[in-house]
């Protein structure tokens, strides 16, 4: 198994742990998307398959965070950046807090590369390496925020 889908299994786990804790289906859906990424393994072109990697992943986070925010008995904002907002503003001792450092890293990396990838004509990520950077940023939010 390569490291990219050894780092998703370790979501699917972080997931189902909180649909555990929480009983909010959504995680059941962020399951499902992470299951398509091993699902797009061999889809060509090359180029192709990286899009299919970024979006599923993007879908699993912002269902994710819509979660999260939903668990805390907030009614969670329809954007990625709105979300990553809303969790830089809980209190500093909520475990989903987004400190200011994180919520900057992750607007410019996560919501950036979301809205390029989902609002651009023929935008794909250019080589596996950005695919994959992508793909670390997305993991490296959900595992801050989906404790």
């Amino acid at each position: 198994m390569s490291a990219g889908l050894r780092r998703f299994e370790v979501l699917r786990v972080i997931a189902a742990g909180a649909l555990a804790r929480t009983s909010l289906q959504g995680f059941a859906d962020v399951d499902q998307e992470l299951q398509e990424l091993a699902g797009v393994r061999r889809v060509t072109p090359e180029r192709r398959r990286h899009l299919l990697e970024v979006v599923h992943g993007m879908r699993a986070l912002e269902t994710a965070l819509k979660e999260v925010v939903r668990s805390h008995g907030f009614r969670p904002e329809s954007s990625i950046g709105r979300l990553l907002y809303q969790l830089s503003r809980f209190p500093i001792s909520n475990p989903s807090h987004l400190n200011q450092r994180s919520f900057s890293r992750f607007m410019n990396t996560v919501r950036t590369d979301r809205n390029r990838f989902m609002h651009d004509a023929n935008a794909f990520p250019r080589t596996a390496r950005e695919a994959d950077r992508i793909l670390g940023e997305v993991a490296a939010c959900f595992v801050m925020i989906v404790k």
